[in-house]
């Protein structure tokens, strides 16, 4: 028997729903990772009142769209996407028709932004 364990000792979840997802699958309903190119932006529809803008991911395996917002890009930087790129994406546990934890894969060259 292991001698040695980890202890964490407080940890606090807002929401309940996602540790109790994430604890028993892979706490995505699409089961996991999926690939896609961005279609299209939309000025609205993103946000929690609809008024900031949005996008639209074409998934390249089941060619199904999937809408998301700039809350939901993963970056270091700059959380914008253009028209075009590849992502990769997870499908929202809580709402089907929603991409989140989104990643760009083909990261520009930042040179071309300052031209």
């Amino acid at each position: 028997m292991a001698s040695i364990a980890l202890y964490y000792p407080w940890m606090h979840f807002q929401d309940s729903d996602w540790l109790k997802l994430a604890l028993l699958s892979d706490g995505m309903s699409g089961g996991g990772p999926r690939h896609g190119t961005i279609v299209d932006r939309r000025p609205n529809g993103g946000g929690l009142n609809g008024a900031i803008g949005s996008y639209i991911v074409r998934d390249d395996e089941d060619e199904r769209y999937y809408t998301f917002d700039y809350r939901q890009i993963v970056s270091e930087g700059f959380r914008t996407i253009r028209t075009g790129e590849r992502v990769r994406f997870h499908v929202s546990a809580h709402s089907p028709d929603r991409a989140e934890f989104v990643i760009r894969l083909d990261q520009p060259d930042p040179a071309e932004y300052y031209r």
